[in-house]
């Protein structure tokens, strides 16, 4: 049982080191043509009570070049089907698209620059928060060149770098010049974690993990604090509102999640740098 545990666990870690997107393979073996279960001490075993109500459908793709066929298994709804590109059938040609109308290319460009600038600046803003001394001390100009290099790291393409740079850029700049800046990270703060990392556990219901941006206590209130790199396109009241009913339940699960061991007053925050706002979420 302790080895079963210890593989519960190691697995465990490895699906959540995903950021994004978990993909999973598999091995498995027939039985008259449905899947057997798997071995009771494989780790696919702790996977299947969790899916083992989606149907699967099998695909056998004749040849279209000299390249064997693949045999895929994959759920059988459209809306996987659609959303993954698999390479095991014949693609869909796409429909033109309207000259004023954003191309799935150009969407996809635009989320990946601005997913890309928000991990860079997370990680700026977890440097200020351990060392207070950089809100007053860090220079954007200086560290361009830096910061382009962590960019094209992370696997943004060379084009699309001046503008998530620009993004992690105003941020930073703006969190410099604001008094909401000056009481986020100009001075040490009690019981101070930035990007930390907890997990709750409820009865008869999956382990969650949670990445809390920031959360302190100031004058016995404990603050939680998550980090947005969105703008509003129009009606800032519009924009809040809709960020609001977005993240609410994210941030009521770290209060959850926090306040499981140590209760105490507590008030929750969207932080939007870009625009230098503190929009308080009720709980």
């Amino acid at each position: 049982q302790r080895l079963r545990n210890e593989a519960a666990r190691l697995l465990y870690v490895a699906c959540t080191r995903a950021k994004q997107r978990l993909l999973l393979s598999a091995c498995v073996e027939q039985d008259d043509g449905d899947l057997k279960a798997p071995d009771g001490q494989s780790l696919l075993a702790f996977l299947i009570p969790r899916i083992s109500d989606l149907l699967y459908q099998r695909i056998d793709v004749e040849p279209q070049t000299e390249t064997p066929a693949y045999r895929c298994f994959r759920s059988a709804t459209s809306a996987f089907l659609d959303a993954v590109q698999t390479g095991c059938g014949p693609a869909v040609a796409a429909q033109p698209e309207p000259h004023d109308t954003p191309t799935i290319e150009q969407v996809e460009s635009g989320s990946q620059i601005r997913r890309h600038a928000g991990t860079l600046t997370h990680a700026i803003l977890e440097a200020m928060a351990k060392r207070p001394s950089l809100y007053g001390t860090l220079d954007p100009v200086q560290l361009a060149d830096t910061w382009a290099q962590e960019l094209s790291r992370m696997g943004l393409e060379t084009p699309d770098i001046p503008q998530a740079l620009d993004i992690v850029t105003r941020a930073v700049t703006q969190i410099q010049r604001s008094q909401h800046g000056a009481w986020l990270f100009q001075a040490p703060k009690s019981h101070d974690a930035a990007e930390f990392s907890i997990m709750r556990n409820q009865t008869d219901k999956p382990i969650e993990k949670f990445i809390v941006d920031r959360t302190f206590v100031e004058n016995g209130t404990r603050y939680i604090i998550d980090y947005k790199l969105s703008e509003p396109e129009n009606d800032l009241t519009e924009f809040l509102q809709q960020q609001v009913g977005q993240y609410r339940s994210q941030l009521l699960g770290y209060h959850s999640a926090l306040n499981a061991e140590h209760p105490l007053p507590t008030k929750l925050f969207l932080y939007f740098p870009l625009i230098d706002h503190l929009e308080e979420v009720a709980i």
